[in-house]
């Protein structure tokens, strides 16, 4: 406390300190409320993602990706993308959730639904069919969302691991087989009655 104040300058002093402390403690009682109302609604957003990225259309889409990309082929243009669009569609939307900062980047990256996206954007630019969807329907930004998401995961998770982004991109590759066998299983878990079969239809 300042000592050359007066006796009623030093009371006034007292009663103005103590009162910012009360708006300050609001103000941070205030934003630590609007922190985790925004936590809940992201959190809240992202289990309606997952359920229909669980969902039984979507896991059997998902399936008849992997299949089409494990088969032998007659050439490098034989390819179903009929099964592919819709999971790019959907990823695009929630990459764009990610782009409007709906969703945090913690959230995203530890997200399952994140790990999905990132994965499938890069094997199906890699394997031409991104570029044959973008190609088809005559629109170079088609999953731009999903392509900002992608460069954004290789420098934070390489940073995270650290390791170079060469590395990380090696290693997602080399685990494509994998990720692909994976998939195929997805439809593969029993359904109980509670199983959001229906959401995506």
């Amino acid at each position: 406390m300042r000592n050359d104040l007066g006796e009623v300058e030093r009371i006034v002093y007292i009663v103005l300190s103590y009162r910012n402390c009360g708006v300050t403690a609001t103000a941070v009682f205030v934003r630590m409320q609007v922190h985790l109302l925004r936590l809940q609604n992201q959190s809240g957003s992202l289990i309606s993602e997952n359920l229909i990225w669980n969902s039984t259309r979507m896991c059997s889409l998902r399936l008849s990706w992997a299949n089409d990309e494990l088969r032998n082929r007659l050439g490098s243009s034989d390819r179903n993308l009929d099964a592919l669009e819709p999971i790019l569609e959907f990823l695009e939307e929630f990459a764009a959730f990610h782009k409007r900062r709906l969703f945090d980047d913690e959230l995203v990256w530890d997200s399952t639904i994140g790990w999905h996206a990132t994965c499938y954007y890069i094997y199906n630019c890699e394997n031409d069919n991104i570029p044959s969807l973008r190609e088809k329907w005559l629109d170079a930004s088609l999953y731009e969302s999903l392509g900002i998401l992608w460069d954004r995961h290789l420098t934070v998770e390489a940073q995270r691991r650290n390791i170079t982004e060469a590395t990380l991109l090696a290693h997602i590759r080399d685990t494509k087989q994998k990720f692909l066998e994976a998939e195929r299983t997805a439809c593969t878990i029993p359904e109980g009655p509670d199983r959001a079969g229906t959401i995506g239809h």
